[in-house]
């Protein structure tokens, strides 16, 4: 076996062994940011672990009793779940891939807060090739 031959298969072995490492942004009720850690990026069954911040709308401001000034809150944000991928050609969803061959559900828990969790939330996200 030449070197690059070994080489090749080290690099490979490494890749197998390591994982995804993605950013996210989302829109929603709030605005997002967070890094998101999958062990792959193709299996059809994987967790997934994710750390961020968000910013949300909070309705009642004490000091403006009026509500007049808007309060919007900042809070660290964790993420754990599970990631479900399917091949849409093998299904009776196949007339979606002429936009993509892969489509996925991704359920999981939400916690806000660093170092005590003050609140928790649900993920249930179906989409394309589910991050």
């Amino acid at each position: 076996m030449t070197p690059e031959q070994i080489a090749r298969q080290n690099i490979d072995k490494q890749l197998e062994q390591s994982g995804w490492l993605v950013n996210r942004v989302y829109i929603a009720s709030s605005v997002g940011y967070n890094i998101l850690y999958t062990n792959s990026a193709s299996r059809w069954l994987d967790s997934y672990f994710s750390l961020g911040i968000e910013l949300y709308d909070v309705n009642y401001n004490p000091e403006d009793p009026w509500g007049n000034e808007e309060l919007i809150k900042t809070d660290f944000v964790t993420e754990i779940g599970v990631k479900l991928r399917i091949n849409l050609s093998y299904t009776p969803l196949k007339f979606l891939t002429f936009a993509t061959y892969f489509g996925g559900l991704r359920l999981g828990i939400k916690y806000y807060g660093f170092s005590n969790f003050s609140g928790i939330g649900y993920i249930f996200e179906i989409g394309a090739g589910i991050w």
